[in-house]
């Protein structure tokens, strides 16, 4: 008779779910990967608001204390004083911690497995509240922001509080060795920090044809034009400013789409058209202000001809991942955790983060060697297919998670 398959049940824990972003994208693809290999997956977060995050979290089991619409009297009134609605229910999650911890009261899990500082807080107060049997391994993907400042009481109170808590965890995952260092920096040798790769849904473009032309019709950019793409939620760790600053440097064909939800970061996404007026750039940029479906932000950047990922302090960049997938060229900067993989000339071009003359170099090296696009191309979609996927993602977290189980 054949074994019965254990199940495993696994929490993960996030303070909100307002936005598609890198971390919201990594969430959901590996709750769905638990959910596929047979085993119980619940998510756990304070605001909830499906519209404006991934659609495929209607697909595992998300417990909310606060359901957010777009309809909503707060949401409106927040929008319309321009509250920034991850930091405002960030927030009110930590002074309404008890209905946070209340909605894995009664609940047993294998794992706890918390995203950054306050959902690590909340796994381990609900762990002692609770008298959980569950190990708690965190995914880190900032330190804390009070780790950074100097002086104040807050920031002193903080860091007693969070050398409490950190106590009971059991590990700390992060996503590249830059932040295995910033972790070791700040909470010591003592903690058992592990590295982890994200993945893709490698086959989730296969079939798709995307009309290449008609995007960049849409966009005023000729076929005979040569398009760089960026795309992240937008903040000024991003350096967008970079890339416009390199883009006056080079051919008048070269022109630059730049995608983001603006909203989120007005302030930055204003002093990056300030920059382009000023510069007179204004017919070889283009902003798409909002953050679009999956599957359309895959069509622009399967139109453009390269990706740039200029980013300074991030963590991994999975963005890159999915553009070579794609089969765009990339140019990352080393500020980006995902340059540790990749190998410069081979299947990326890597420049020193925020150096314009390096990134001007690369952009004008990719424009005018069509033998180096190709080659970018091609090694860069044969390094992701093997290297990653969603389900090799989970396996690598699950040989932690259950690694004494």
């Amino acid at each position: 008779m054949k074994n019965k398959k254990l199940v495993r049940k696994i929490a993960i824990i996030t303070p909100t779910l307002l936005i598609k972003g890198g971390t919201q994208n990594q969430l959901v693809n590996f709750a769905l990967e638990c959910k596929k290999d047979g085993d119980i997956c619940e998510i756990f977060t304070f605001a909830y608001f499906p519209t404006e995050t991934y659609n495929a979290f209607d697909q595992v089991k998300v417990n909310s204390v606060i359901l957010l619409t777009s309809g909503s009297f707060l949401v409106r009134i927040l929008r319309y004083l321009k509250i920034d609605l991850q930091s405002f229910f960030l927030y009110f999650s930590f002074f309404f911690e008890s209905k946070f911890l209340n909605l894995l009261s009664n609940k047993k899990f294998d794992v706890l497995n918390p995203h950054d500082w306050f959902g690590t807080w909340i796994a381990v107060d609900a762990k002692r509240k609770f008298s959980l049997d569950s190990s708690i391994v965190t995914m880190l993907n900032d330190v804390p922001s009070f780790f950074s400042s100097k002086h104040g009481i807050k920031s002193y109170l903080s860091k007693i509080i969070d050398a409490n808590k950190q106590s009971d965890v059991d590990s700390i995952m992060v996503l590249d060795n830059k932040m295995r260092s910033k972790v070791l920096q700040y909470y010591g040798s003592g903690h058992k920090i592990e590295l982890v790769r994200s993945g893709i849904e490698i086959d989730r473009y296969k079939n798709l044809q995307f009309p290449k032309q008609h995007i960049r019709q849409s966009l005023g950019v000729a076929y005979s034009d040569f398009l760089f793409t960026c795309a992240s939620v937008p903040s000024p760790h991003r350096r967008f400013e970079d890339v416009i600053l390199s883009l006056k440097d080079i051919s008048p064909t070269a022109k630059l789409l730049i995608i983001g939800d603006f909203k989120l970061s007005k302030k930055y996404g204003d002093s990056l058209k300030r920059l382009v007026y000023k510069l007179q750039l204004e017919n070889r940029v283009h902003f798409i202000s909002k953050f679009l479906p999956s599957e359309q932000r895959a069509g622009y950047i399967a139109s453009s001809d390269t990706y740039i990922f200029p980013n300074e302090n991030q963590t991994w960049g999975l963005g890159v991942i999915e553009a070579m997938s794609l089969g765009v060229p990339c140019i990352v900067s080393n500020g980006a955790g995902v340059h540790e993989v990749l190998t410069s000339e081979d299947n990326a071009l890597i420049y020193n983060v925020s150096k314009t003359a390096e990134l001007t170099l690369c952009m004008k090296q990719i424009m005018n060697q069509k033998i180096l696009r190709n080659k970018l191309i091609s090694n860069g979609k044969c390094f992701v297919v093997d290297n990653y996927s969603w389900s090799k993602y989970k396996d690598s977290v699950y040989s932690i998670f259950f690694l004494k189980k």
